[in-house]
């Protein structure tokens, strides 16, 4: 016996999903992610805000390599990405995992701009970045579910 989708069932990968939903998701997350990185950077390196900024820079090298902030910008930024796929999955108001997963790729994708567009610089470890694209994906599909249980209550 195999599955044939119903009729209200999308049938590929991209049937069902409002891009602007999506780029209003990865907006959300990226905007998120910017603005809750100034209070750690406030609290793990406050002199990167004050410095003059060849100092600022060696500042943050310094803290972009230290765990707890590492750690603390992990969360923030897949807490980020949670609530930006949740926002876009609302806004979608149907398919909401899809939405979530697609946001989560977008984010992930505009992420990917400035390492082509900037200067290399000193940056976190690879492994801690490799981290933080693994667990994107599952953190899109978790703010899709929340979307999805929200609109069932």
């Amino acid at each position: 016996m195999s599955y044939s989708p119903g009729s209200i069932d999308p049938d590929g990968l991209f049937d069902g999903i409002q891009w602007s939903a999506v780029g209003l998701g990865a907006l959300v997350d990226i905007l998120v992610t910017f603005a809750a990185n100034l209070p750690l950077v406030a609290i793990f390196a406050p002199e990167a805000l004050t410095a003059d900024p060849a100092r600022a820079e060696q500042v943050m090298r310094e803290a972009s390599t230290s765990l707890p902030f590492l750690v603390a910008s992990l969360l923030v930024g897949t807490a980020a990405t949670v609530f930006g796929a949740y926002v876009g999955a609302r806004r979608a108001g149907a398919h909401h995992l899809r939405h979530g997963g697609w946001v989560a790729i977008a984010s992930l994708l505009i992420g990917f701009l400035p390492l082509l567009l900037l200067e290399p610089g000193p940056g976190p470890p690879l492994g801690y970045q490799a981290l933080g694209i693994v667990l994107m994906l599952p953190a899109g599909l978790l703010g899709g579910l929340l979307a999805r249980q929200r609109s069932v209550f």
